[in-house]
């Protein structure tokens, strides 16, 4: 496994798929951020 693919399976876990583009998204507080698209999603 790559380092960038160890980082990367570090930060997955619960995270929603982006219902935009349907991506990977990050936690990025109390929100989600698609990699992809720059999306954010669950905020309140």
């Amino acid at each position: 496994m790559s380092a960038l693919d160890e980082q990367m399976s570090s930060l997955m876990g619960d995270e929603p798929f982006c219902d935009l583009c349907s991506h990977t998204t990050v936690r990025n507080g109390s929100c989600y951020k698609c990699l992809n698209c720059g999306n954010s999603q669950g905020c309140s």
